[in-house]
């Protein structure tokens, strides 16, 4: 958190750990927190990438960057994902949050709004963000669904489309 940062929109989620699945004999303590809207981190990934996918090359301390991409496509295909597609306002706020506090001058966030978002790599830039990829496999920081990453960067590809032509 930060003072850049947005906070709406939220939702109340209860929180639980992952071990509770494991031993249905304890109790564990679960939590009520407030979270900022799933749909609004959809966006929000999506606008980062964009950002990194237009520099000319990616920042020296891009380590866990393609975390980016994995995220994004899970979400995209989730029901959150859909639901954010169709929520285009919300773009909009994300894209004018995006143009005062991460203003760079080799991106242009208009083209998140006139279906020109680019979320594909270079490919010397997609080579750096698969060896990353796979140093979080290998680190156990990926769990539940481990797509390869070609599968990753086929499904970006696939959604890339879908948002541009929606």
């Amino acid at each position: 958190m930060g003072g850049r940062n947005v906070i709406c929109p939220n939702e109340r989620r209860i929180v639980k750990p992952d071990i509770s699945t494991l031993d249905v004999d304890l109790v564990f303590p679960t939590g009520d927190v407030v979270v900022l809207s799933p749909e609004r981190t959809f966006w929000e990934k999506a606008t980062l990438i964009h950002v990194e996918c237009n520099r000319k090359i990616f920042k020296s301390d891009a380590n866990r960057l393609s975390r980016h991409w994995y995220d994004l496509l899970m979400l995209a295909k989730h029901d959150v994902g859909k639901a954010a597609i169709k929520n285009h306002n919300l773009l909009e706020d994300v894209v004018r949050h995006k143009r005062v506090f991460y203003h760079y001058g080799f991106v242009d966030y208009n083209d998140c709004l006139d279906n020109r978002f680019c979320l594909l790599p270079q490919e010397a830039d997609t080579i750096l963000l698969q060896e990353d990829y796979q140093k979080m496999l290998d680190n156990g920081m990926i769990y539940g669904a481990l797509p390869s990453f070609g599968d990753i960067i086929k499904g970006i590809r696939d959604f890339e489309r879908e948002v541009n032509n929606h």
